[in-house]
């Protein structure tokens, strides 16, 4: 649900890789099928840069990711994912622990 939201809300998004680092995503890779041009906000990400651009793939390295586990300097309470994704919109959300209801989300 989580990537389905970010999915959905990627055109709007800036700052993807900071979002599923905490996912352990070092890495996006997008096939370049039928629908792959729907996918095209990933190249306005600040925290993606292209490493591979081929005819059939593209890879980006998230420079956001900083490996898994690591200390949060500052913890914020929000309301599910659509607390979140505001909260991304607006503020650096690197090096931060999130709250809502029954988790934790370190970034």
């Amino acid at each position: 649900m989580y990537l389905q939201q970010l999915f959905s809300d990627g055109p709007a998004i800036r700052e993807f890789g900071a979002l599923v680092a905490p996912l352990g995503v070092q890495y996006v890779v997008l096939a370049k099928t039928v629908d792959w041009t729907s996918y095209s906000w990933l190249s306005d990400q600040r925290d993606l840069t292209v490493i591979l651009d081929t005819s059939s793939l593209e890879v980006w390295r998230n420079t956001d990711y900083a490996g898994v586990g690591w200390r949060a300097s500052k913890l914020t309470s929000v309301t599910g994912v659509d607390g979140l994704l505001t909260l991304a919109k607006v503020d650096d959300l690197v090096g931060r622990a999130l709250v809502t209801g029954a988790w934790v989300l370190m970034l």
